[in-house]
């Protein structure tokens, strides 16, 4: 009787220790994940500085890709363990679907895991008059229509002439952009509707004018607000 309470209470003594090691490594990695974040975070003013402009939305670390790294930076404030001042330019990097909010509804076109992220996810086919052409679907808008990496005046005179192309042909009845989800038989330009509300005009434009604002030096402006 007394050997299976000893071997009890050594089996105990090594469940606790072993639960104690589980948790003191999950502390690390929790402060770990903090620390990254919040350097990150800190210093994205200086990566401006050297980029030019603004990173492509999600591009938090201004690598000029989507990462999860990129992701983690998004997770770490999400579940409070970095602080993002709202309005500022670290907020409007990781507000991926452009709604002013940083929440799980960003967090869910972000890449996971051993991933990343371009303009482009994947592409789907359709086929006119018997020929078969490939379009990309995209996961979601990035800004950078020139994929160049970066969000700047070029990007905003792309989706300038897109939004007269767009309104053009519309006085003829032309599907350059349809609102319903059919396939583009012109050119691709489901990109540009950086807001997502199926449609490509003025307010994708003043959202993309918006967000070149955060970065010191393009010209357009400095928003109200910046940290």
């Amino acid at each position: 009787m007394k050997l299976k309470k000893t071997l009890s209470a050594l089996a105990a003594s090594v469940l606790m220790a072993v639960s104690g090691v589980s948790a003191v490594s999950a502390n690390a990695a929790t402060t770990t994940a903090a620390a990254n974040a919040a350097n990150i975070v800190a210093g994205v003013d200086s990566r401006l500085s050297f980029l030019g402009s603004m990173p492509m939305k999600g591009d938090i670390n201004g690598d000029k890709k989507i990462t999860s790294e990129d992701t983690a930076v998004l997770e770490a404030y999400i579940n409070k363990l970095v602080t993002i001042t709202p309005y500022s330019r670290a907020f409007n990097i990781l507000d991926i679907n452009w709604d002013g909010k940083l929440d799980k509804n960003d967090l869910s076109h972000m890449p996971k895991g051993n991933t990343q992220f371009t303009q482009y996810s994947s592409f789907s086919s359709f086929v006119v008059a018997g020929v078969t052409t490939s379009y990309p679907l995209l996961t979601f808008h990035t800004g950078d229509f020139n994929s160049d990496g970066v969000v700047n005046s070029k990007d905003l005179n792309m989706l300038n002439s897109m939004i007269k192309n767009i309104e053009s042909a519309s006085k003829y009845k032309l599907a350059i952009y349809d609102p319903h989800g059919f396939t583009d038989l012109f050119f691709i330009s489901r990109q540009y509707d950086v807001n997502g509300d199926y449609a490509v005009n003025s307010k994708d434009y003043d959202a993309l004018k918006k967000y070149i604002s955060f970065f010191p030096g393009t010209g357009i402006g400095i928003v109200v607000g910046l940290v």
